[in-house]
């Protein structure tokens, strides 16, 4: 039986939600979570459970299931190397400034050498020093 709306009954009103501004896509994270999904289908597929459902099947099902396995493992490949890439490339752009940073860390580790020499020899003067003062 359909339910007869009462006359005193309200109207639903659609609600309509504003999504969320496009953002630029975090591509670490997209390939953290397909890596993380190809992984667990590959763990799946190779499961005992699986492995004794394809032992049933013909040989035709175990020659194609190989296939599948084998072309999630060549996703995985292509976007494990594709992440590599991003990395590399990141690294590239940043080259210029890591060199940078590097030469700047050498000179101040020089420099702290220098002010621990400086500091080593004011150290010892206000020991000679201090030795003066308690003869006095």
């Amino acid at each position: 039986m359909a339910k007869r709306s009462s006359p005193r009954a309200r109207p639903r009103a659609a609600v309509l939600r504003e999504a969320p501004p496009p953002s630029r896509p975090d591509t670490a994270g997209l390939y953290a979570t397909l890596l993380s999904d190809l992984n667990n289908t590959i763990v799946r597929m190779t499961s005992p459970r699986v492995d004794a459902l394809l032992q049933r099947g013909s040989a035709e099902d175990r020659l194609r299931a190989m296939r599948e396995i084998l072309a999630v493992e060549q996703a995985r490949l292509v976007l494990g190397n594709a992440v590599l890439q991003d990395i590399a490339a990141k690294l590239k752009e940043n080259e210029p400034a890591l060199i940078e940073g590097r030469e700047n860390l050498e000179e101040a580790l020089d420099r702290l050498e220098s002010i621990a020499k400086v500091l080593n020899t004011v150290s010892r003067f206000l020991e000679v020093i201090g030795k003066v003062v308690v003869l006095l």
